[in-house]
C-alpha cells in the first residue's frame, strides 16, 4: 500500500469522511498524511446517529461505515495527527497546519463549515468534492435539484477559493438516480463524491499534475438549501431515495 505524493486529508468524524476512506483504502489511495479533527463536544453536522451495519453495493463498490474513524486511521501507514482544535479557522489551527509538509490536502471537514480567507490564503491547496455537476449547478443541495431537472447526480472536484465553487474545476461525472432504496446524504451522495475523489488523485498519480476542465466557473446557477417540500417531492418521486 503506497503513500499519496504530497497529498494529505483533514478528516472529520463524519458518514462521508468514512465513505472517503473507505473508498480511497480500497483504491490503494492513501494520503501520506492525516489530519483528525476530534470531536469532543455534542454531535456535530455530518455525524451519523446510527451506525450502518450492512455492506451496501453502490456503483461498483461495497461500502460498509460500520466501523470507528479513530480507530481505522491508526492502521494506515499514513503519519496520523490529532488536530488541537476543530476549529479549522482559527489561527491555532492555521498554524498547526502550515507547519505540515504537504501542499495538497483533501478536505472533509464538518458540514456547513466554509473555509475562511486566512485558511485558503496559506500556501496550502485544498482538494474538495463538491455534491453537484459544475458550473451548472452550484451552492447547497445540488442534486436534489439536478435529479429533479435532468435525472442526474453530478459530483465535481476543485481547489477551494474564496467564492463558493468557483475554484479551478479539476473532474465532474454524473452519476444515475438510484433504483434500489438506499440513504441520499451519508452513503449515495458520498459515494458519488469519493468515486471523483478517487479518479481526481488517480491522475495525479498518474500523471505527476492535476487533471482541468476547461469550463467557466463563473457561468452556472448557485442554489440554496432545498425547501423541505420540493425535497420530499423528490424523494417521493425517484422511490429509491431515502432521507438521511
Amino acid at each position: 500500500m503506497s503513500l499519496l505524493s504530497n497529498v494529505g486529508i483533514i478528516l472529520a468524524d463524519t458518514g462521508r469522511s468514512k465513505v472517503y476512506l473507505e473508498l480511497l483504502i480500497q483504491k490503494g489511495l492513501i494520503p501520506s498524511k492525516v489530519i483528525f479533527l476530534k470531536n469532543e463536544s455534542d454531535r456535530l453536522p455530518g455525524q451519523m446517529d446510527q451506525v450502518v451495519d450492512e455492506v451496501r453495493e453502490v456503483l461498483e463498490y461495497k461500502i460498509n461505515l460500520n466501523f470507528d474513524i479513530e480507530n481505522a486511521i491508526k492502521d494506515l501507514p499514513s503519519e496520523v495527527l490529532i488536530s488541537p482544535t476543530i476549529e479549522i479557522n482559527s489561527e491555532e489551527f492555521k498554524t498547526f497546519l502550515v507547519s505540515q509538509a504537504e501542499a495538497h490536502w483533501i478536505y472533509s471537514g464538518y458540514g456547513g463549515v466554509i473555509l475562511r480567507e486566512e485558511i485558503l490564503n496559506t500556501d496550502k491547496k485544498f482538494l474538495h468534492v463538491h455534491g453537484g455537476y459544475l458550473p451548472e449547478f452550484k451552492g447547497s443541495t445540488c442534486n436534489f435539484y439536478s435529479s429533479l431537472s435532468d435525472e442526474f447526480f453530478g459530483a465535481s472536484s476543485i481547489f477551494l477559493e474564496k467564492e463558493i465553487d468557483a475554484g479551478p474545476l479539476l473532474m465532474r461525472k454524473k452519476y444515475p438516480v438510484p433504483k434500489e432504496e438506499i440513504d441520499f446524504d451519508y452513503i449515495y451522495e458520498s459515494v458519488c463524491r469519493a468515486d471523483v475523489l478517487a479518479s481526481t488523485l488517480e491522475y495525479f498519480e498518474q500523471n505527476k499534475e492535476w487533471p482541468i476542465v476547461n469550463a467557466n466557473q463563473k457561468e452556472g446557477r448557485t442554489f440554496y438549501i432545498i425547501h423541505p417540500l420540493l425535497k420530499h417531492l423528490c424523494l417521493d418521486r425517484f422511490g429509491g431515495l431515502k432521507d438521511g
